[in-house]
């Protein structure tokens, strides 16, 4: 057996091409679907290898970029799902994939949703799945009650990852800190925040009471 393929890699016809044209030559080549996609970009020193489709020959090649082409092997690419339903395929049963939720909250490196009672057994699986679509993702609670009290808090759960809801919100090139075990923030009002601070002429007063972490305030500034 090939040695290259007995160790998981696949070897291709590669453009070599110094780092600082890297992104020049890419683009060139990717615009003509002359990458094979599957494959990872790998870098050897002071150049990037960039995996050439199967079909792609060196000399076709040479014609479009000036830059030697080699053998080189390369690790396939590890494929992300599109979808939470994807994302766990094989992990619960079909009925139960069903009741998985539509949408979540994304903030910051936390995610926040709400369990239908037909996976309130299955939480962590659940949360599995919101990691390995989202990367970033380093927390993921489950809403476990109502808003409540005066600063509008909604008590959490922890599904999976590590235990801690303070996390960086980036919205509209703004940067909140957030703390969601103490403070009411919800990113679905994104746009009416834009909406509103782009309404908000020079020099105009504007009081926003219960401010929470300030997206309105702050985005109107």
């Amino acid at each position: 057996m090939n040695k290259a393929l007995s160790e998981g890699l696949v070897e291709r016809l590669a453009v070599k091409v110094p780092l600082r044209r890297g992104e020049e030559v890419r683009r060139k080549l990717y615009s003509r679907d002359m990458l094979d996609r599957g494959l990872r970009v790998e870098k050897d020193g002071g150049h990037l290898l960039l995996p050439l489709a199967p079909s792609v020959e060196a000399e076709e090649v040479k014609r479009i970029v000036e830059a030697e082409v080699v053998t080189w092997r390369f690790k396939e690419q590890a494929s992300r799902p599109r979808s939470l339903v994807e994302a766990l395929q094989g992990k619960l049963p079909p009925h139960k994939l069903a009741c998985l939720p539509s949408s979540y909250d994304l903030i910051g490196e936390v995610a926040v949703v709400e369990l239908p009672p037909e996976l309130e057994e299955d939480g962590e699986v659940v949360a599995q799945g919101i990691m390995k679509l989202h990367p970033r993702i380093k927390a993921v609670y489950a809403k476990a009650g109502l808003v409540e009290g005066v600063f509008r808090v909604r008590p959490l759960r922890l599904l999976a990852g590590v235990d801690s809801p303070v996390t960086v919100h980036r919205e509209n090139s703004c940067l909140f800190k957030v703390d969601l075990a103490s403070v009411y923030f919800s990113p679905r009002l994104s746009t009416e925040r834009l909406r509103v601070a782009d309404q908000v002429e020079a020099r105009e007063v504007v009081v926003d009471s219960g401010a929470g972490v300030g997206p309105f305030a702050i985005q109107a500034a």
